[in-house]
């Protein structure tokens, strides 16, 4: 009788380990765990447009632009691609593509977290390309090229006719030179040697980093954002 009581705990413990581990692995499932493999970013730039969304002070040149654009397909997923952008100076600053096994997850995992940093509103596709587009162009014409994921990121704009939109884009600062507002993660020497050969020395406003910890940056920190899944 006492083996079998033996036995049977054992079994139970057997039992409870399997499924700690069975768990523990379901936790680990990356977004799109249905999938055979993750979708291509051309498939996910096809799925309909779930919203955009844009910084409230975007005709602000003075503060960074954040931009996401998230689609939906029809099993639930989300995709989005969102970036930062510098409209005064350095154009797309970071941009990334993430995935979402689920609109509620897309929302409390990372819209929530954007929100609760600053004031983003719903925009048009077409309007949100044309501040990206613009602000690519700008940075170009001052010798400086966009974050190495925003070629990825640009492909979520998918349909976008960012010369439909009727708005202005400010670009530059107030008086028209660029202004560089140095991030406590830039490469400053190397972005101020670019301005001083393609715009002169005197031609361009900056400011030094300041604290790391101000909310300035804290607003468009993307490496809390690194753990989802690029398509």
């Amino acid at each position: 009788m006492a083996k079998k009581k033996k036995k049977s705990q054992k079994r139970q413990q057997i039992r409870a380990k399997r499924a700690a581990k069975s768990k523990q692995r379901a936790k680990k499932k990356p977004s799109f765990s249905l999938f055979r493999k993750a979708p291509s970013l051309n498939e996910t730039s096809r799925w309909p447009l779930l919203e955009c969304l844009i910084s409230e002070t975007w005709q602000d040149t003075s503060k960074l632009t954040q931009i996401v654009v998230a689609r939906q397909n029809d099993a639930g997923y989300v995709a989005i691609g969102a970036f930062l952008m510098d409209l005064g100076c350095l154009g797309a600053k970071n941009a990334m593509v993430a995935s979402f096994s689920s609109a509620g997850e897309y929302r409390r995992e990372y819209r929530q977290k954007l929100m609760d940093s600053q004031e983003l509103v719903k925009t048009d596709l077409n309007l949100a390309a044309k501040v990206i587009d613009e602000g690519i162009k700008y940075a170009a014409s001052l010798g400086l090229k966009p974050h190495k994921d925003a070629r990825k990121a640009l492909k979520m704009l998918g349909d976008a006719r960012p010369g439909d939109a009727l708005e202005t884009i400010p670009v530059g600062g107030e008086d028209g030179k660029p202004f560089f507002f140095a991030g406590p993660y830039d490469n400053v020497d190397r972005i101020i040697r670019i301005l001083n050969r393609n715009v002169g020395e005197g031609n361009y406003n900056f400011i030094l980093p300041v604290d790391e910890s101000a909310e300035f940056y804290k607003a468009g920190d993307f490496d809390e954002f690194e753990e989802f899944d690029e398509l």
